[in-house]
């Protein structure tokens, strides 16, 4: 027997509606990173036991929830306050389950066996150190498909080579003395060295994205709380986005400089930036031809995309020197974006996903 792909469509169609209510389930009950017990018990619930640990084709999604408070107006938004599925990992869950349930139907016609890979805590915690116990060894190659607003919806895309970038997290707390706001010659603010930092970042972004597309983003700045009292303290934290090791390790260097340049007389600094996620997610040659061969002739659309995406993700973890790629599932060219409180997955691509 040959996996026909009208006979693949036929049992996409077959399972689509219990892969819609799965969807929506776990989008109404979200759990952050790491605490996914629930999901995992949702999923568990629907799925057999995963195959043996053998020669095999590793197909992956995420699970977690985002710590923000849902504001789409849909009929199944979060029941949990303050956390939602915003980067439409509870599409991915459905759309991996769906797959399972049509492979598991046609295990004969398999050259390989297919492992579901469900993996909790995604999102800014696990990175690539806690995925040991994932990233098994005996996978030929590894396959993973991230819902993305600003395509057309149920479009493939995807790029060889570098896709998404290795991600950093600095944190700049300049030191001075608090006092009086009546009274600022008796302390030391550290206020206008902020302000010099905060500019100062703004040309670095500008010289090193014009140099290769890195990005230095200024996202939080904390600092006093009374209207009449100058802070001893202020914090100023954000993100590094790079695709190239040597070329980060030199930001980093100009994040202290910057930093130390910038403090006024008597204000010290200290810098913290951490690498969370090391590396940028490379597509493997072979396995982008296979998911472009697929898509043009099996999707709605398809596009080579002309520029790897700044954001982070760990699968490239998964990635790392092996066999494998992530692929874009378009969402639709209007809609929200990732991250956003409106943020809902479109149940319009769930065949897509499965089908791709």
């Amino acid at each position: 027997m040959t996996l026909s792909e009208e006979r693949l469509r036929d049992d996409i169609a077959a399972v689509l509606p219990q892969v819609r209510d799965l969807r929506h389930e776990l989008h109404q009950n979200p759990e952050l990173s790491l605490c996914e017990f629930e999901t995992r018990q949702r999923l568990l619930h629907r799925l057999a036991r995963l195959p043996n640990d053998q020669p095999h084709v590793l197909l992956r999604a995420d699970m977690d929830a985002l710590p923000i408070h849902e504001a789409s107006g849909v009929p199944y938004a979060s029941l949990v306050p303050g956390v939602m599925h915003a980067c439409g990992h509870d599409g991915h869950m459905a759309i991996l389950y769906g797959a399972a349930c049509v492979l598991s139907t046609m295990q004969e016609a398999l050259p390989q066996p297919v492992r579901f890979v469900f993996q909790p805590g995604e999102e800014m915690v696990c990175a690539g150190r806690d995925l040991a116990p994932l990233v098994a060894e005996s996978a030929i190659a590894r396959y993973a498909l991230h819902g993305w607003p600003g395509i057309e919806a149920g479009s493939i895309a995807c790029c060889p080579g570098p896709m998404m970038a290795a991600a950093a997290f600095f944190e700049v707390c300049f030191h001075g003395q608090s006092c009086h706001g009546a009274m600022p010659h008796l302390g030391l603010s550290p206020m206008d060295s902020v302000a010099r930092f905060v500019l100062a970042m703004q040309q670095f972004h500008e010289t090193i994205h014009n140099r290769d597309g890195s990005v230095a983003s200024v996202a939080v700045l904390e600092a006093g709380q009374a209207t009449n009292a100058i802070p001893g303290e202020a914090y100023v934290r954000g993100t590094l986005r790079h695709l190239d090791d040597v070329q980060a390790a030199e930001d980093f260097e100009a994040v202290h400089r910057l930093a130390a340049e910038a403090c006024a007389a008597g204000v010290t600094v200290s810098v913290t930036i951490e690498a969370t996620y090391e590396l940028p997610l490379v597509n493997s040659q072979s396995a982008y031809e296979r998911i472009a061969g697929a898509a043009k002739r099996s999707a709605r659309g398809w596009q080579q995309l002309t520029a790897p995406s700044m954001g982070a993700e760990d699968f490239a973890y998964y990635l790392a020197g092996r066999e494998g790629a992530m692929f874009w599932v378009g969402l639709g060219q209007t809609h929200p974006g990732l991250h956003s409180s409106t943020f809902d997955f479109n149940d319009a691509v769930l065949e897509d996903g499965i089908l791709m």
